[in-house]
C-alpha cells in the first residue's frame, strides 16, 4: 500500500502467534464466502485495533456482525475494487486518519464486547463441570 502502512505479506501462523501477526499488520483482509462461526480473526483484529477489509454480508447474523460498523471496516460488498483502492490510498496518505480509524476499531470492540458478561458465562460453564 505504502510505506506509511507497511508492506502487505501473506502470513500463515500458529494460532498462538495470530494476535502478534495482526498487531504487526496495518489491516486485516478477511474475505470469506459464507462468513464464519465465532470470528476469531475478526475479534482479534478489532481487539488490537486493526481495520478490516471484509465482505460484510457474509457475516450477517454471525458472532462478529456487531463489530462491523461502517467506519471500522472496508465493505467489499459496497465498494468496487477501484473504490477500495482509492480508500486505501487515502488512508495510507494520512497517518492521522489511519490512527483515528484504528482507534475507532478498538472503541467498537470495547462497545460491543462485555467482559463482565463473558466472565459470567465462563463462570457458569465451570460451575456446571463440578
Amino acid at each position: 500500500i505504502s510505506k506509511t502502512l507497511g508492506p502487505i505479506k501473506d502470513v500463515l501462523v500458529d494460532s498462538r502467534d495470530l494476535a502478534n501477526e495482526i498487531a504487526k499488520s496495518s489491516l486485516t483482509l478477511h474475505i470469506k464466502p459464507g462468513g464464519e462461526s465465532y470470528g476469531h480473526l475478526l475479534h482479534n483484529s478489532y481487539a488490537i485495533g486493526r481495520p478490516v477489509i471484509i465482505n460484510k454480508s457474509a457475516f450477517k447474523d454471525q458472532a462478529g456482525d456487531e463489530l462491523l460498523s461502517g467506519d471500522t471496516c472496508f465493505d467489499t460488498d459496497k465498494m468496487s475494487i477501484l473504490e477500495l483502492r482509492e480508500a486505501l490510498i487515502n488512508l495510507a496518505s494520512s497517518p492521522n486518519n489511519y490512527l483515528t480509524m484504528c482507534q475507532r476499531v478498538r472503541a467498537r470492540f470495547d462497545a460491543v464486547i462485555s467482559w463482565k458478561y463473558e466472565a459470567e458465562k465462563i463462570k457458569r460453564f465451570l460451575e456446571r463441570l463440578q
